[in-house]
């Protein structure tokens, strides 16, 4: 008894500490990592002197990671052709997306990329390399909420609320070509449209309003107008709440200031995909223009950035009290309603706006594969607001056995012991002939039987005189053969 108390114990601790049965998936060879390491400052530091690096081995490595972030966002940008077509719909865009191969390309990059990384680095380097993205990963893809900034709320000496702050996150930013423009770009297209002039969004946006953000890196701060949508997404304004003036359109089942990319790269949220079914290779949230870059002294990579979006700022002052005490606003809780059961036992899911896939999965405790397989559906679905997913099929009806019910009395001496059966068929009456199988369920004769008596009797009848007839004839010419004989 004492072994096997040990022996569970061994095992539960090697669960803990170890992970047996609990691995995750390997990222390196699946997932663009060398940007994400190798050009983040506060990381690339820690990977050169753990793994031992030389200055060659880690700039040969470095240059490695420039290409293949030149050759991701080569194909992000074809891809782009397809997002920004205007004429198509969104399924319309997924499947184009599809069709050029965009996942199936990005992985023949990663394959490229890896194998030029082990021969720059040698078999032992590219060892401990490798050792080290694996187990650094388990500590950056650890689940993320949002990093929001709290500034005190402006009161007036009576207590009053005179105005809140904007809502401020800690995000993944970049930096990308727009010319000369001052300018940022946004997962959320209606800013880009309002700012344009083109009022083709509603619930909130409005014309002339001049969207624009503050941006805080190491110290100094800048201030951008939206000018363009993305990266990734254009429909997941991830500083808004269902219940905002602009509501999140998508991926609402996420908290307050996640960006969908950033959940899609480092927890596989929504299959690692973004709203086009690609592959999400960066968790950037916001694209930062070279010129906004230079004033902000942004490097390149992937940079954590402190972004304030100036149009929210009194979303939250009915919840933030009359007190000028610095902390975090009071938010609005997301309720999920799941469906009840059916009378069937089927469960059906009525999808309510901003809800995905991977969300409802993990609301209801399903995976993600068994949801698309039960419903027919792909990481590329669109789901809209009133569409039904099926959680649990309906329970599969009893099948109805077949029953004998027999009427029988105890013969007396009086009695004719003829028993009255009300039958229906036996599972194993059916490989017999009808005939046989009346003749089992009834003994004797049963009424209206005897036309198929009579029919019996006279079919013996003539094979009788058939057979008669031939002897005769066998006979004649027995007797004629007999006559010819000398």
């Amino acid at each position: 008894m004492l072994f096997v108390i040990g022996l569970v114990v061994f095992v539960a601790v090697g669960i803990v500490k170890h992970g047996w049965g609990l691995e995750r998936m390997p990222v390196w060879g699946t997932k663009p990592v060398l940007e994400y390491f190798l050009l983040n400052p506060s990381i690339a530091g820690e990977l050169r002197e753990q793994v031992g690096l030389t200055d060659a081995q880690y700039w040969a490595a470095y240059e490695i990671a420039l290409r293949e972030g030149e050759q991701l966002r080569a194909l992000q940008g074809e891809s782009q052709i397809i997002v920004g077509d205007t004429e198509l719909d969104l399924s319309e865009k997924r499947l184009l997306i599809s069709e050029m191969a965009y996942n199936s390309r990005l992985a023949g990059i990663l394959q490229e990329n890896q194998h030029s990384l082990q021969r720059a680095l040698g078999p032992e380097a590219h060892e401990r390399f490798v050792q080290f993205i694996e187990e650094q990963w388990r500590v950056e893809s650890q689940p993320r909420s949002a990093v929001e900034i709290f500034a005190p709320v402006k009161v007036a000496n009576n207590g009053a609320v005179l105005a809140a702050f904007p809502r401020s996150f800690e995000v993944y930013a970049t930096r990308y070509d727009a010319g000369d423009r001052y300018i940022i770009a946004l997962p959320d297209k209606c800013l880009k449209f309002a700012n344009g002039g083109a009022m083709l969004c509603n619930d909130g946006y409005q014309y002339g309003q001049n969207y624009s953000v503050a941006i805080s890196y190491e110290g100094k701060t800048v201030y951008a107008t939206v000018g363009e949508s993305g990266p990734w997404n254009i429909d997941d304004n991830y500083w808004s709440t269902l219940y905002d003036p602009q509501p999140r359109r998508m991926f609402a089942d996420l908290p307050l200031g996640v960006p969908e990319a950033q959940a899609a790269y480092f927890n596989g949220y929504n299959g690692g995909a973004d709203q086009y079914g690609r592959a999400v290779t960066s968790p950037v949230a916001i694209d930062i223009s070279y010129a906004v870059a230079a004033d902000l002294g942004l490097p390149s990579g992937n940079n954590q950035v402190t972004v304030s979006f100036l149009w929210t700022e009194g979303w939250d002052e009915d919840q933030a009290g009359d007190n000028s005490t610095p902390g975090p606003t009071p938010l609005p809780v997301i309720r999920f309603v799941t469906s009840t059961p059916n009378p069937d036992g089927s469960i059906i899911h009525i999808v309510q706006p901003g809800q995905t896939l991977t969300g409802i999965a993990n609301v209801y405790g399903v995976t993600l594969q068994e949801l698309l397989e039960l419903n027919g559906l792909t990481l590329e679905a669109v789901l809209l607001p009133g569409d039904k997913i099926v959680i649990k099929p309906a329970e599969p009806t009893p099948a109805i056995m077949p029953t004998l019910t027999s009427t029988l009395r105890t013969p007396k001496a009086a009695d004719t012991p003829i028993p009255s059966i009300t039958s229906t068929p036996h599972l194993n009456e059916r490989t017999q002939t009808p005939q046989q199988a009346s003749q089992q369920a009834a003994p004797y004769p049963a009424e209206g039987a005897s036309d198929q008596t009579a029919l019996s009797r006279n079919e013996i009848v003539l094979f009788a005189i058939v057979g008669i007839a031939l002897v005769g004839v066998l006979l004649v010419l027995l007797g004629s053969w007999t006559k010819r004989s000398p």
